[in-house]
């Protein structure tokens, strides 16, 4: 929970509402990222339009996916745990290459670039993303050079500048004001796809079944089941 008051969907109105309605999931869910700027609307709009346009514009000639990888290793230097697993859940279905975005988020953890199934280019792009976020006071011409001559392009420069740029700001407001209050939180995170919201008209008693029985059907799914039928003496 976000540790500033916030406006929730149901007592949103005028302005605030019509940008819920824009950004709203399932049962009228606001992520947590998007109310923490109810109580200044003009911010959520702010944030939605370069979010967009700095990562889903069709002018952008960067891969969609590579720019969720800046995104999610820029999130995992800043320790966001919240923007990792969003923006993984993103980057693995525009992969569509679950081996390779695993190993990718194998070396992100590590802090290991060599070790990301990227081409050398691209992991120079990473390079420079990591100096803007950890000491963009010590980033110097030298390390644009070296992506201008690694092929990248001054407008893709550009594009990895904005999307680190970004992330940083969806970070920090992120780790700044949203956090993960509640659930031990300071202990347990979970990955964002394994959140589920509970339906309005189940009740709390019966949605608190809904994990054991899920559990064991899961064991139906990975194991084979046969039923062994051992004759009664009696009947031979």
């Amino acid at each position: 929970m976000p540790w500033i008051s916030t406006i929730p969907y149901e007592n949103a109105n005028g302005k605030l509402r019509q940008l819920y309605d824009r950004v709203k999931g399932p049962n009228n869910n606001i992520d947590n990222i998007m109310m923490m700027h109810s109580l200044r609307p003009h911010t959520m709009e702010g944030h939605m339009a370069i979010y967009k346009y700095v990562l889903h514009h069709a002018s952008n000639t960067l891969p969609k996916w590579y720019l969720e990888t800046i995104g999610v290793w820029v999130s995992s230097l800043n320790h966001c745990d919240y923007c990792v697993e969003h923006h993984f859940a993103g980057l693995k279905r525009l992969m569509v290459d679950d081996q390779r975005t695993d190993s990718l988020r194998s070396a992100i953890e590590l802090r290991n670039i060599d070790a990301a199934p990227l081409n050398e280019t691209q992991k120079l792009g990473l390079v420079y993303a990591q100096q803007l976020t950890v000491n963009p006071a010590a980033l110097t011409k030298d390390l644009v050079i070296q992506l201008q001559n690694a092929s990248f392009t001054d407008g893709e420069i550009l594009e990895i500048n904005q999307i680190t740029a970004y992330f940083n700001y969806a970070n920090r407001t992120v780790l700044g004001i949203v956090q993960r209050d509640g659930a031990f939180a300071e202990y347990l995170t979970l990955p964002y796809e394994n959140l589920h919201t509970v339906p309005g008209g189940l009740a709390t008693d019966a949605a608190t079944f809904v994990e054991p029985v899920a559990a064991a059907l899961q064991i139906q799914e990975q194991l084979s089941i046969c039923l062994l039928y051992t004759s009664d003496p009696a009947d031979e």
